[in-house]
């Protein structure tokens, strides 16, 4: 059962870290830029055969849906979303999951991000950040398909 507040509605952990997060992004005056599904950027066409939805830029936040596929500037890293897997209602420590595909030229990874409300902040912060091809990927939050990321030069 989820703690009450004296109005006596339910905590949700992920709700709050969510509204947290949405705080963060207007005080700090920055929006997410929005990576439409069906947005064709021409001749940025990847390894798998399709061309890039949107171009991103390094240190600007972005929001991906499931199968949206971006390109990060001229770097020639592409990201395809894969899956945002929540928990089920009702649980508030149920891990929730998220799946990057970041590729470069013919090598491909896939980040897979995994967090739930009941984790140490310090287990959270690092859940949430993955490196590949030179590049740190931050996942902001994710929830209905839709995941917010950040990308950044990765510490040597």
């Amino acid at each position: 059962m989820a703690p009450m507040l004296k109005n006596q509605f339910p905590i949700s952990i992920p709700a709050i870290a969510a509204a947290i997060l949405a705080c963060l992004v207007l005080l700090l005056g920055v929006g997410p830029k929005t990576v439409a599904a069906n947005l064709n950027v021409g001749a940025a066409s990847d390894a798998h055969g399709s061309n890039a939805s949107g171009i991103i830029r390094v240190g600007e936040p972005f929001d991906l849906a499931v199968a949206g596929r971006a390109i990060l500037g001229d770097t020639g890293v592409r990201l395809l979303l894969l899956e945002v897997g929540e928990p089920r209602a009702g649980c508030f420590d149920c891990p929730t999951r998220v799946d990057l595909e970041v590729w470069q030229g013919e090598e491909v990874r896939v980040l897979r991000y995994t967090f739930s409300g009941n984790m140490q902040q310090q287990a959270f912060e690092r859940a949430m950040r993955k490196e590949a091809f030179g590049y740190r990927f931050v996942l902001l939050g994710a929830s209905s398909g839709l995941a917010s990321f950040r990308v950044e030069p990765a510490q040597p």
